[in-house]
Order: C-alpha cells, then structure tokens, then sequence
C-alpha cells in the first residue's frame, strides 16, 4: 500500500471537528455522543471513548473493508476473552487456528 494512502495519525487529527464536536456535546449539553470520521484503528476508538472525547464511536469504512474488525480489535487491545464467537467462527479464533498469526501478524 502506498505511504500516501496509509497514515499512522490519529484520528483526531484527521477529522478534529469530528471529535471535538462530540466532546463539546457531551460536555454542555450532557448526551450521549459518539465520534465519527476516520476512527480505523483500535487504538483510536479506545482512546476516544477512555479519554471522554465521545461515549462510543461509530465505524462504517473499516467495518466494510474488514467485517471482522471487532475481532481484530479485541485481539490488538487484549480483550479477546470478552469477545464470543459465534460457534462457525470459533475455529479462527487466534489461538485455535494457526494461520490466524499469519493472516493478522500485528494481532
């Protein structure tokens, strides 16, 4: 992929009004927000919701280009108990499946 189409900044700083305008909901009129605009890595989501920039994040470009995003993330962040398979999906599990270290090496 070439380093013009993959980035490594935050989320933040690829949309800024993104969060800051849920921050700013959540701080003054004291709703549930939730952050939007370029949240692709796990990292990201966390740190929005840990950090009180948003009560949840929404994705819809990282969730159509891996469906399994969800999954990935809970592996990177270390959650993987929390997370239930559905039982067809059991046998990819990372763990249970050897190729799981070769198809998700960052995981």
């Amino acid at each position: 992929m070439p380093n013009s189409v993959r980035s490594t900044t935050t989320s933040a700083s690829r949309c800024p009004r993104c969060v800051s305008t849920a921050r700013m909901m959540r701080a003054h009129a004291r709703i549930h927000t939730r952050a939007v605009g370029m949240i692709v890595e796990p990292q990201q989501a966390e740190s929005i919701v840990s950090e009180g920039k948003a009560d949840t994040v929404a994705l819809a470009r990282a969730l159509l280009d891996n469906p399994r995003w969800v999954w990935h993330a809970a592996e990177k962040l270390g959650a993987e108990g929390s997370i239930t398979y559905p039982p067809q999906y059991e046998r990819s599990k990372r763990g249970l499946w050897p190729g799981a270290v070769l198809a998700r090496p960052e995981g």
